[in-house]
C-alpha cells in the first residue's frame, strides 16, 4: 500500500520570551528561552491505516500535527507526506491531507453550510461530479441533510464538528488529520462522527487521530502512539497492549470453603476473593484459556467469565507510570 507519513528524528523547539525583573516597570527587559515541544520523534504511517496519537496536554500531539500538516517546520530532524516535504510544498500538502482542530474551523460564520461547501470546492478545484458524490457520503453517514442550509453561527458544538468533517472530505484527502474531533460533542454526535471515521478508513483514508476521548480509538484505530514530554512512550497494536495487561477472570467455585491463597499458590497468579467467589488476575504472559483450564483442575466449577482490561485502565495504568503519581483513570470494564 505503501508509506504515507514518514517521521524520522523529528525536534521542535519554541523561542518564547521571558520577562527579566518585575512586572510592569521591566515590561521591555526580557530573554529569550528555548521549550522543547518534541524530541527526536520517530514513527511511519501506511496508507489506509488508522492510528490514535495520545498523551497528556502538553506532550507535543497538536504540534506533530501542525508539522505533519506544512503550518509549522521542524526544528530538527524530516517529515515526508506521500513522499514530499509538508512545509516546503504547502500547496501540494493540502490537496492530500484534510485537516480538523477540534477548536477551530473552516466554515464562514454567516454563511449557509452549503455555501462554505461550495467555496472550499471552489478553492481546491473540485469538479461538480466529484463535489456532489463526496457531499452525497458526508451528508448520509455524519447526517449533515437539516444542517446544509443553516448558518455555521447557528450551530451546536456537535453539529459544527459534523459539518466541519464534512467539509474536509470534498477535495478527497488522502490523509486526516484530527485534533480533538469529538471534544465536547454529545454522544449521539460521537456515534456518527466515530461511524464516519471507521467508513474512511474501510475506503483506505489514513487517520492520524490525537484524543483524549478512548471511544474514538476503539471504534476507529488499530495501532496507538503514546506520546509523553515531546517524546514517543510506546508503539504499537491496540490489541496487543491490551492482551499484555492481562485478563482478568471471575470464578465460582461449588465448595466456598476453596482457599484464595492456595488458589493463588497453585495458578502462580494474583487472587482476590473469599467464600468460593474468587478474581483471577492474569499478567497478559497465559493465554486466559490456559488459566480456565488449570481452575477446571483445581475444583468443581459452577460458573466463570473472562473479562478483558479496557483501554481507559490500560492507558491510565502507564500514565501512572510515566508520571509516577496517580492518574484519573480507572479500571471500568464490565
Amino acid at each position: 500500500m505503501g508509506e504515507a507519513v514518514v517521521v524520522n528524528n523529528l525536534r521542535k523547539v519554541y523561542r518564547v520570551r521571558k520577562l527579566v525583573g518585575k512586572w510592569p516597570a521591566d515590561l521591555l527587559s526580557f530573554r529569550w528561552t528555548e521549550v522543547p515541544a518534541l524530541q527526536q520523534v520517530s514513527f511511519s504511517m501506511n496508507s489506509g491505516e488508522a492510528v490514535a496519537y495520545v498523551g497528556p496536554n502538553g506532550a507535543g500531539k497538536s504540534t506533530t500535527i501542525k508539522i505533519l500538516a506544512g503550518v509549522l517546520r521542524p526544528t530538527e530532524g524530516s517529515v515526508r507526506v506521500f513522499g514530499h516535504d509538508p512545509f516546503r510544498y504547502r500547496i501540494h500538502n493540502s490537496h492530500n491531507i484534510g485537516v480538523v482542530f477540534g477548536q477551530r474551523t473552516q466554515l464562514w460564520w454567516e454563511l449557509p453550510v452549503i455555501d462554505s461547501y461550495r467555496m472550499i470546492a471552489k478553492i481546491y478545484g473540485v469538479p461538480r461530479s466529484d463535489l456532489d458524490k463526496r457531499l452525497e457520503m458526508a451528508v448520509d453517514l455524519l447526517e449533515l441533510e437539516k444542517l446544509l442550509h443553516r448558518p455555521a453561527r447557528t450551530l451546536s458544538l456537535g453539529e459544527k464538528m459534523r459539518a466541519e468533517l464534512g467539509s474536509v472530505l470534498l477535495h478527497g484527502p488522502r490523509l486526516l488529520l484530527l485534533d480533538e474531533p469529538t471534544l465536547g460533542v454529545d454522544l449521539s454526535g460521537k456515534r456518527r462522527i466515530r461511524q464516519f471515521l471507521a467508513h474512511l478508513k474501510k475506503i483506505g483514508v489514513t487517520v492520524f487521530l490525537a484524543t483524549h476521548d478512548l471511544g474514538d480509538i476503539e471504534s476507529t484505530c488499530d495501532r496507538l502512539i503514546m506520546v509523553h514530554q515531546g517524546r514517543i512512550v510506546l508503539d504499537g497494536m491496540v490489541s496487543e497492549l491490551l492482551a499484555s495487561f492481562g485478563h482478568d477472570i471471575e470464578v465460582r467455585f461449588a465448595d466456598d470453603r476453596v482457599e484464595g491463597r492456595s488458589l493463588s499458590d497453585a495458578l502462580g497468579l494474583e487472587v482476590s476473593g473469599a467464600n468460593g467467589r474468587f478474581v483471577i488476575h492474569g499478567k497478559g504472559t497465559e493465554p486466559p484459556v490456559s488459566v480456565v483450564e488449570r481452575l477446571f483442575s483445581l475444583g468443581k466449577v459452577v460458573d466463570i467469565s473472562v473479562k478483558a482490561p479496557d483501554l481507559e485502565f490500560v492507558i491510565g495504568s502507564i500514565y501512572d507510570r510515566l508520571s509516577g503519581g496517580q492518574s484519573s483513570c480507572g479500571h471500568t470494564s464490565g
